[in-house]
């Protein structure tokens, strides 16, 4: 057992099933408030579909504007469950949600080394107004978080863990952010971000940064880059025809007292107290299990 891991077994046995709980609860959330008239149709939401519906009657349509991976999974969602590609979209982001959440949770305990305020963070993600209303729409904000999570995770592990873990969970991490970037185009800032992370290794020789950068940018990128190659080839250009934005960077500076205000806004649709008090009920009780057994010593540090 690792220094400062936790030396009593049920407290782990009491902290997962609390962040699996909660997990579990917040994809029901999503379910519940889909239920009536299913995943909202945002303006993106209709290129989604329509790219859905168009490689189910064409090998490849055009996936310039946006990228395939999204589109792609609810027509074989579709095409393999027989299900609405609307109703494919809900039952993905409410699962992609709650694994997000799940995950979180897992790599805040492992770093913060408290069961406590591990659970306490999944649960603040859990109860995230933006999170949750984005998981009820047919968009890729929820896969798109939980590949940007899986990737970042696990390139933390690699950094940390022995020389016996380091392939493996540096092979998952090229390949959630490759996945990312399928979902978001955005998601070249995990790549970028991994790549700088892996040069900036202080533990490992130059040698080793830089070919351990090396791998996970061809791994992450080859992907991406064959994508814009074939929308370039179709289409005449890498990434679609785009209007010029009108914000600038100060005005994108000014929305952050915006953005953090939403995230701090309570969900008001039918369900969410419910979802909130059952999620605020698992933290509680989690939380009186970790006092109770640091009280009675069950739980030491060494």
């Amino acid at each position: 057992m690792r220094k400062n891991e936790l030396a009593f077994p049920g407290a782990r046995a009491a902290v997962v099933p609390a962040m699996a709980g909660i997990a579990l609860l917040d994809a029901a959330h999503i379910l519940a408030r889909t239920s009536t008239h299913g995943a909202m149709i945002a303006n993106d939401s209709v290129g989604y579909l329509a790219r859905s519906l168009d490689f189910m009657e064409s090998p490849w349509p055009n996936f310039a504007l946006q990228p395939p991976l999204f589109p792609l999974s609810l027509a074989f969602a579709s095409l393999g469950f027989g299900v609405e590609l609307i109703e494919a979209a809900r039952f993905m982001n409410a699962a992609a949600f709650g694994a997000t959440i799940f995950l979180s949770g897992l790599w805040l305990w492992r770093r913060l080394r408290s069961g406590f305020f591990a659970v306490a963070a999944a649960a603040a993600i859990a109860l995230s107004a933006p999170l949750s209303d984005a998981a009820s729409k047919v968009l890729t904000e929820a896969a798109f978080a939980l590949l940007v999570v899986l990737a970042l995770t696990q390139l933390d592990s690699f950094l940390a863990d022995g020389a016996e873990r380091r392939k493996r969970r540096l092979a998952v991490a090229a390949v959630a952010a490759a996945l990312a970037a399928l979902t978001r185009y955005a998601g070249v800032s995990a790549i970028l971000a991994g790549a700088l992370a892996l040069l900036l290794d202080r533990r490992r020789r130059m040698a080793d940064r830089i070919r351990n950068a090396a791998v996970f940018g061809a791994v992450s990128s080859t992907p991406l880059a064959a994508l814009l190659a074939i929308n370039r080839i179709g289409t005449g250009t890498a990434v679609g025809e785009r209007s010029r934005t009108t914000y600038g960077l100060a005005d994108s500076f000014g929305q952050i007292p915006r953005i953090l205000g939403a995230w701090a806004a309570p969900v008001v649709d039918d369900g969410a107290l419910t979802a909130a008090a059952a999620g605020a009920l698992v933290a509680l009780l989690a939380a009186a299990v970790w006092v109770r057994c640091l009280g009675s010593g069950l739980i030491t540090r060494k």
